[in-house]
């Protein structure tokens, strides 16, 4: 149903990692310590494989990373999974009280690749494949990465931008 554009406009190897409360005495060394604790999830999202795919934690879905914040301050979950590389930056943005909040020790790395996606009805349409090459232009000229360093995001690496 949707098509996404090559190369991602965001590329960097981050860890999903866990914030718990900065006066919380919860202990997270190792995946399964993961069980009988309420997770904040944002709706919708992917994080890494095996968590995704475990039923038997107890996940709670939120529309906003504010809104999984605010539910782990007011003691309404004991953990929020964010991606470290954004979520510090968010949490600035959005003004949160991030020295109120530790990470546990407990981490997953991994690429974490973002694309724009499109229709696949409009990825087949003239426009679509404007667009398509408007993001491989802006790639081969190094202005898609300077677009995202605004945002503190890594440069696009050149191996990943397919040769034309």
């Amino acid at each position: 149903m949707m098509s996404f554009v090559e190369p991602p406009y965001m590329v960097l190897q981050s860890s999903y990692v866990f914030y718990k409360r900065a006066d919380s005495e919860l202990v997270v060394e190792k995946y399964d310590d993961l069980y009988n604790k309420r997770i904040a999830v944002m709706r919708g999202g992917v994080f890494f494989p095996r968590f995704d795919e475990d039923r038997e934690l107890n996940k709670v879905s939120v529309n906003t990373e504010k809104v999984a914040i605010d539910l782990l301050l007011k003691n309404r979950v004991d953990l929020v999974i964010a991606v470290e590389e954004t979520a510090d930056h968010s949490m600035s943005i959005l003004n949160q009280p991030s020295h109120q909040l530790k990470k546990v020790n407990f981490r997953y790395t991994q690429n974490i690749y973002g694309n724009m996606a499109m229709s696949l009805k409009f990825a087949h349409s003239y426009a679509g494949q404007h667009v398509r090459d408007g993001m491989m232009s802006l790639a081969l000229s190094n202005q898609l990465s300077q677009l995202v360093a605004t945002y503190q995001l890594p440069a696009i690496p050149l191996e990943i931008i397919p040769k034309i």
